[in-house]
């Protein structure tokens, strides 16, 4: 019964040896962790403030390049108004001239 006591003892104390430097290596280990930790955090802290300033879905893009198509529609409209409001007054100076000429001849 010593003999298995002692067996027990020794086992127990390399047990406890083997979690003593694991301990060790962990304490050695945790300032270094801690560190890539903050750093990994701010990384992703930039990320998601990126990501909030930066972010379109797919159907916010769809509706942008459909409001600027539009946007492009809207000016042709407004640039062929134009044309036709330039001509009908062209057509109506014409004929202004024309009477005013016709007068000038009586």
């Amino acid at each position: 019964m010593r003999n298995e006591l002692r067996i027990q003892l020794e086992e127990s104390t390399t047990l406890f040896g083997a979690k003593e430097q694991d301990i060790a290596k962990l304490r050695v280990a945790i300032p270094a962790l801690r560190l890539e930790m903050r750093r990994l955090d701010q990384q992703l802290k930039q990320q998601y403030v990126g990501a909030q300033e930066h972010w379109f879905s797919d159907v916010e893009r769809a509706i942008e390049a459909a409001l600027t198509g539009i946007g492009g529609l809207v000016q042709k409209s407004e640039v062929y108004t134009k044309i036709k409001s330039c001509l009908a007054l062209s057509k109506v100076f014409k004929k202004n001239v024309t009477l005013f000429t016709a007068k000038l001849s009586i």
